[in-house]
């Protein structure tokens, strides 16, 4: 699948959301923040956000919403199936803590 569009203020993902995938920001920027608001990091152009919840196979902790003050939409690349992605490096041991 392609890039997925999303409107300024979108949310991509929420805190308790199922961390099932990671997304990779093609253009835009999106805002991600802890369950209290605070601004926790700032992706952009090539940055990913999501992948921590996949490590576990945990719930979110973070939101992660399109800038607004961006005034543009952002693109997303969202990466399903994340560990079969890892088995090329699993030989240098580099995803062995995966379950």
């Amino acid at each position: 699948d392609g890039p997925q569009a999303f409107a300024a203020g979108s949310v991509v993902f929420d805190v308790g959301d199922p961390g099932d995938s990671m997304y990779v920001v093609e253009r835009g920027v999106v805002v991600v923040t802890d369950a209290n608001d605070r601004v926790v990091a700032r992706a952009k152009d090539g940055d990913v956000v999501g992948e921590r919840s996949l490590m576990g196979s945990e719930r979110r902790a973070l939101r992660a919403t399109v800038d607004v003050d961006a005034n543009a939409p952002a693109s997303l690349l969202e990466l399903s199936a994340f560990e079969s992605h890892w088995s090329p490096y699993d030989r240098v041991g580099v995803v062995n803590f995966i379950p």
